[in-house]
């Protein structure tokens, strides 16, 4: 089982690369990643899963609109570029044959050392938000939407459609405009899937202890300012994610 792991580190640091592709997308499994699911069918098919002992804290509808808004966000550059047109998004049971991407929110028994992970499975991609991860703040995978304390969807979409709009823009700055705790906003469930559907497309972890292991050394820009694939400080994508999305479908488009 080849593994995408993310671990999600609370340190600002410009020493990483701009943009990197995964290098798993040289390997005969690579079909599963969300960009050939964008090219090729133009419908992301999607499942996930929360733990039943977790269920109270996250909202089923919430985790389901900041998923899809994490591939608007990363799709938007590409539909811009018209690299791709309109992409559906189908939630669908996880035992689907076509199935794309599951989503697990739980507690988590294999690598209980990581906050959240992407990982390869037999014909779709994993992400894992870890439940009972707490780093030495005892911070944990929170709901945005119960962290905003958004009453009803409408709030919702309409907060996720400006962050999905915006370029850079910072934990550090939402945090203080929304007058909520960095730690807090940091691993609000949103931040969280912005990050790893970036792995799910096919886009490595750019901070420099990871590259060597995961990013591709042909698909890989030099070192520059911190993204969302870097320190994942943003809730926005920055104009390195958006380059390195870019490529990655110019790369695959046919």
């Amino acid at each position: 089982m080849k593994m995408v792991v993310a671990l999600l580190i609370l340190v600002v640091s410009n020493n990483a690369f701009a943009w990197g592709h995964l290098k798993e997308l040289k390997t005969p499994t690579a079909h599963q990643y969300l960009v050939f699911a964008a090219l090729d069918w133009n419908e992301i098919r999607y499942c996930f899963e929360i733990d039943r002992s977790v269920r109270p804290l996250f909202d089923e509808s919430s985790v389901s609109l900041q998923l899809e808004s994490s591939f608007r966000a990363w799709l938007a550059p590409v539909r811009a570029q018209g690299l791709v047109g309109n992409v559906k998004f189908t939630r669908t049971a996880c035992s689907d044959s076509r199935l794309n991407l599951r989503v697990e929110i739980g507690p988590e028994r294999d690598y209980p050392a990581l906050g959240a992970y992407h990982v390869e499975r037999p014909g779709y991609s994993l992400i894992k938000l870890n439940t009972d991860f707490r780093r030495r703040n005892n911070s944990r995978i929170l709901d945005f939407k119960s962290l905003m304390e958004l009453g009803t969807s409408v709030q919702l979409v309409e907060l996720l459609e400006r962050l999905e709009l915006s370029v850079g823009y910072s934990v550090q700055d939402f945090a203080e405009e929304a007058r909520v705790d960095y730690v807090s906003m940091f691993w609000s469930t949103y931040r969280v899937l912005l990050h790893e559907t970036g792995h799910a497309f096919g886009l490595c972890d750019t901070a420099k202890a990871s590259v060597a292991q995961h990013c591709d050394p042909n698909f890989l820009t030099p070192v520059h300012e911190g993204s969302v694939m870097s320190d994942s400080n943003f809730l926005s994508l920055t104009q390195d994610d958006e380059a390195g999305i870019l490529r990655l479908f110019r790369r695959f488009k046919r």
